[in-house]
């Protein structure tokens, strides 16, 4: 989020929240507006901003934060670059700070970056992308691709399967988790 036009301290303040690490890039802020049609699918348009300025080295600029973080949550946002997703993920396990990482928007993901992942969060259209699948998922093809996936690196998956509900996989359970 971007100090310039205000977005990220107005945030803060509506959360009643510090944001220690957020710094002015010279950018405004990116937003993402999110829709959900009929049957539960959602759909993100994305206006990009600061994120897009957010480099490796503001990971470190912010590494006694991350340090004391339970756990770490990121996505595969547009305009953040890649190569900070990365070094973010090679932080947190560094770090032994749990890392959630949320594929969004649809892309196959690098053995690398998979192996640094704690818990994956993919909808549908996401899981489909990271198998190279087709066709709609179901709770038996949602349990191929996370067993698939966590065979690749993530300990936990948990797949957004919209109506269907959740299929979560991880060491102590795998099943369905209805809507």
């Amino acid at each position: 989020m971007s100090l310039e036009d205000g977005y990220a301290e107005h945030c803060a303040r509506a959360a009643s929240r510090s944001v220690p690490s957020v710094v002015a890039a010279g950018l405004p802020s990116g937003v993402a507006l999110i829709t959900t049609d009929q049957i539960g699918q959602n759909r993100i348009v994305v206006v990009p901003g600061a994120n897009g300025a957010l480099r490796p080295r503001d990971i470190d600029d912010a590494s006694a934060l991350l340090a004391s973080a339970a756990m770490i949550l990121t996505q595969l946002e547009l305009e953040t670059p890649f190569d900070t997703i990365e070094y973010l993920a090679q932080q947190a396990q560094g770090l032994r700070v749990p890392l959630i990482l949320d594929p969004a928007p649809a892309r196959s993901l690098p053995a690398r970056l998979l192996r640094l992942v704690t818990d994956l969060t993919p909808n549908e259209s996401e899981s489909m992308a990271l198998c190279n699948g087709s066709g709609k998922l179901n709770p038996s093809t949602a349990a191929e691709q996370a067993r698939m996936l966590r065979d690749r690196g993530p300990r936990n998956m948990i797949v957004k399967m919209g109506s269907q509900g959740v299929y979560v996989s991880g060491d102590n359970f795998e099943g369905l988790v209805p809507e």
